[in-house]
């Protein structure tokens, strides 16, 4: 068998794939927040009929001499671009005008789509058109408690659901749409549906909880009067916040007040409470004691109107418990930061794009590059088929020198 059949056969395998795929994205030229797909070769294997020479004094050098094999499939690529705006007037179809997709909760987990045709359920839950459940920027359902008693539900461009209490004929903020922010959206596994599901090379989407002490599963703070030895007694960690508005964790409880009265580390980050908000102790009023779960007990000395000192509490010290530890990134001073971390958070907030209310994501295939494509591959196919011929040819003129 010559080699230029079997390249011919793996060109043909090749540009087969190619057509699929082409094939696929003309299928779902109207299929809401689709994106299509694109196919790269790359050669196959060379074998070296004979290596490189480097000259010499009495002759020149001589350039390797190599056979390829044929062509294989790189890789099929996602391409992420946005497709445009489909009106539909419906004020719970959603378009999302920027980066981001909605995270909804199936049966298999949390999947992510472009696809904002949402609904109610009869318990007020905010459900897909697969019946999932969507999704805050919290990870948690979207559930409007007392549903039955609003109307006029639509959704801001923020991500804020709107009602008017049929009640009290106020408008009212119940609920809130998260989106979730891929590290790398090419690494999503594309599952049918219009859904995604993350991948190693996507991001992984890690539910950090922020807890009291002894609160579900975080661990426990013990008692004492010493804010310099703290400590975790079971699962958890301590959440601060740096001077550049970034939350790390740490197991490290070195804690003391600054001038200002805020509860810092060592490195005088703020200590943060469940709500991941800092610490902070009044005017006036100076650290008493750690009481059990991380309380804060600050007091103010009597000052002629008491007899006793005063006694309040000033905050608690949160406990952030995160489910996928293999996130977390060791980044020296005994911190951890959340490492290709998918982020949900609220629309128009940091790189997350706004919601368009009344329409949907069109498909973003481009018919003239799928048929121009679709005219390249043909074409490729075409021409390894007469490879094969040729070959064929060649091999029969081989057996026919014996008559």
């Amino acid at each position: 068998m010559i080699r230029s059949m079997l390249s011919a056969v793996s060109g043909l395998k090749s540009h087969q794939t190619m057509l699929d795929v082409i094939g696929n994205n003309v299928a779902n030229v109207n299929t809401v927040g689709f994106k299509s797909s694109r196919v790269l070769f790359s050669d196959l294997y060379y074998q070296t009929i004979a290596n490189a020479n480097a000259p010499t004094e009495t002759a020149g050098g001589s350039n390797p001499k190599q056979i390829g094999y044929g062509a294989q499939v790189r890789s099929i690529d996602v391409i992420n671009t946005r497709g445009g705006y489909q009106q539909t007037s419906r004020t719970l179809d959603l378009y999302i005008s920027g980066e981001g997709y909605f995270a909804v909760q199936t049966p298999d987990g949390i999947r992510f789509t472009r696809v904002g045709s949402f609904d109610f359920d009869k318990d007020g839950n905010l459900v897909d058109s697969n019946q999932n459940f969507v999704l805050d920027n919290e990870m948690n359902r979207i559930q409007i408690e007392n549903f039955n008693d609003y109307t006029g539900i639509y959704i801001e461009s923020n991500g804020e659901i709107i009602g008017i209490n049929l009640r009290t004929k106020a408008v009212e903020t119940i609920g809130q749409v998260g989106l979730a922010i891929i590290p790398n959206p090419n690494g999503l596994l594309q599952e049918g549906d219009m859904y995604y599901a993350e991948t190693t090379n996507s991001g992984t989407s890690v539910k950090i909880t922020y807890l009291n002490p002894g609160e579900e599963a975080a661990g426990s703070i013990p008692e004492g009067d010493d804010l310099t030895n703290v400590s975790i007694i079971g699962d958890g960690y301590f959440a601060v916040r740096t001077p550049e508005d970034k939350i790390m964790y740490t197991k490290v409880g070195g804690f003391s007040v600054d001038n200002n009265g805020y509860l810092v580390d060592s490195n005088n980050n703020l200590v943060l409470d469940k709500e991941k908000e800092p610490i902070q102790i009044p005017d006036g009023y100076t650290f008493s004691r750690l009481e059990e779960n991380g309380v804060i007990i600050a007091t103010k000395e009597p000052d002629g109107s008491t007899e006793e000192p005063e006694e309040i509490s000033v905050g608690q010290i949160g406990i952030a418990v995160i489910l996928n530890l293999d996130v977390l990134k060791q980044d020296g001073d005994y911190y951890f930061e959340g490492s290709n971390t998918i982020q949900f958070v609220k629309p128009s907030e940091g790189m997350a794009g706004q919601l368009v209310s009344g329409g949907l994501e069109m498909s973003n295939v481009d018919l003239t590059k799928e048929f121009t494509d679709m005219i390249v591959a043909q074409r490729g196919f075409q021409a390894n088929s007469r490879v094969i011929t040729t070959s064929d040819h060649v091999l029969e003129e081989i057996v026919n020198l014996k008559r």
